[in-house]
């Protein structure tokens, strides 16, 4: 454990600066309602701060402990966290990056630290401090008369009360976020309806409650969303461009004031670049390939992350090869997608639905699968309709709110396709469920297999079909609520 009375110097420090815990904890990185107690541990050598919190906490020793005018003390406390804390030792170039970061000036003494203009740990040219910090530390219009954090105000009202089957995506998602280092940017990609969103809303909810990160912003560019009544109800305020969620972050984390037009986008950039490194931020953008120049998305993101991370959702593969750590969502399990079956049911006072065996809505399984909003709509209809009945519908789309959901999730997609990428899609309910080989399905569509793999990367990249399997045996497959839109409704589209 550490000592604490080495780490008394900190106490000292804070007090001399007339500074109370809470007020210290803001400063140097924590957030929410433990974030005072969190401070006090580390000062009284309880706990020791993760790495991410070594940049805030060596600029609030700088900036708001004064030792940015007397570097040899600031070297020698740091020193002391170093060898308490375990924390890497500062290297020159960090050590002038903190000092320009905290708006210290720069020592004059040849003794001391040494001050390198325009150096830094990403190479990148800090805003004018003051005028940075009287945006940056302005919160959101919105946040001045609620109890809420800002950043719960930014996050969308849940559409779930308890999710499913998620917990092992949770723990490889938040596994990756939390990590010090890259990935810096994670992809949660798969099909309309499968549960995307609600992933990124419990984690975005689950960390910033744990104080992983200082502060969150989240951008959607989802244009429109399914409701139960079998409707799709288009959304305002939806961000369409590259440029808008800029935009959106900047409000959000800078406050109003960077949204002004005087405000040239230069300068908006280069604020954002600094609060960013300063403040590790989990950003979400929801919807990703509702974007319309998405191309341009990611050397923007590269510029903004590390210490920061993006949590992207989408329903497209996204483009960015070995920089993005992409997570393919699958369907929910069996067991997962009955106990989804009837908590719904018990919370829409279906008692006839809740109560009933597995081998009772195991079938309605088999022809829907694991997707939770087909799910959640299948439960609602079963209020009038047999599963019998309901298996027919869906195999037929043979009511107008079943048609509606196969459009939310499948039209945008099947518009894109080429003839080839139909054929082969068209093909895949012949192959096993269980997936099946390239040289099968070329011979069930009647290509050449190098058409067949030239279509089945498009299929894949638009969450289509999957492909699972060993380096020497890669095999294929759809969703089974993708099999049972495949037997009727995309006739009709097709012609």
């Amino acid at each position: 454990m550490p000592n604490p009375i080495k780490l008394a110097v900190l106490i000292e420090l804070r007090e001399a600066a007339g500074l109370t815990q809470a007020e210290a904890a803001g400063r140097c990185g924590l957030r929410g309602r433990q974030s005072r107690k969190t401070l006090a541990a580390w000062e009284m050598g309880q706990s020791t701060p993760r790495q991410r919190f070594r940049l805030p906490f060596a600029v609030y020793l700088l900036r708001d402990l004064g030792l940015g005018q007397d570097l040899t003390r600031f070297d020698a406390v740091f020193g002391i966290l170093v060898e308490e804390w375990e924390w890497p030792a500062l290297e020159k170039e960090e050590l002038a990056d903190f000092i320009r970061l905290a708006g210290a000036s720069p020592p004059n003494s040849a003794s001391g630290p040494q001050w390198h203009p325009g150096s830094g740990t990403a190479g990148r040219e800090r805003p004018d401090l003051p005028r940075f910090q009287a945006i940056s530390n302005r919160e959101p219009d919105r946040q001045a008369h609620s109890s809420h954090p800002a950043w719960e105000m930014r996050l969308p009202s849940p559409t779930y009360d308890q999710l499913f089957g998620i917990e092992r995506l949770w723990e490889q998602i938040a596994g990756q976020l939390i990590a010090p280092g890259p990935p810096w940017i994670v992809a949660v990609e798969g099909l309309g309806g499968i549960g995307k969103t609600a992933l990124a809303d419990t984690t975005a909810r689950r960390l910033m409650s744990a104080d992983h990160f200082a502060d969150l912003a989240w951008v959607s560019a989802k244009p429109n969303v399914f409701e139960f009544n079998g409707r799709t109800r288009p959304l305002d305020q939806v961000v369409l461009s590259v440029e808008a969620a800029e935009r959106a972050i900047a409000v959000q984390l800078l406050g109003s004031a960077a949204a002004t037009e005087s405000l040239p986008p230069a300068q908006r950039r280069q604020m954002l670049v600094a609060r960013l490194a300063d403040a590790p931020t989990l950003v979400v953008i929801d919807n990703l390939e509702s974007l319309a120049n998405v191309a341009d998305l990611l050397p923007l993101l590269q510029q903004l992350a590390n210490p920061t991370k993006f949590l992207l959702t989408s329903r497209q593969r996204t483009p960015g090869g070995g920089t993005l750590y992409h997570l393919p969502m699958p369907a929910l399990g069996e067991a997962d997608a009955l106990a989804l079956m009837r908590h719904e049911a018990t919370v829409g006072n279906l008692p006839h639905v809740a109560g009933a065996s597995d081998d009772e809505l195991r079938p309605l399984y088999a022809v829907i699968g694991g997707n939770p909003l087909a799910l959640r709509l299948a439960v609602g209809q079963l209020h009038v309709r047999s599963v019998a009945q309901l298996i027919k519908d869906w195999q037929q789309a043979g009511s107008s709110d079943i048609e509606n959901l196969y459009a939310f999730i499948y039209r945008s997609a099947w518009d894109v396709l080429d003839e080839e990428s139909r054929q082969v899609l068209l093909a895949m309910p012949l192959a096993v469920e269980q997936g099946g080989r390239a040289a099968h399905l070329a011979a069930t569509a009647g290509m050449a297999e190098g058409q067949l793999h030239a279509a089945l990367e498009r299929l894949v990249a638009l969450n289509l079909v999957h492909v699972w399997g060993t380096i020497n045996d890669r095999r294929f497959a759809i969703h089974s609520l993708t099999r049972a839109f495949l037997h009727k409704r995309v006739a009709d589209w097709w012609h």
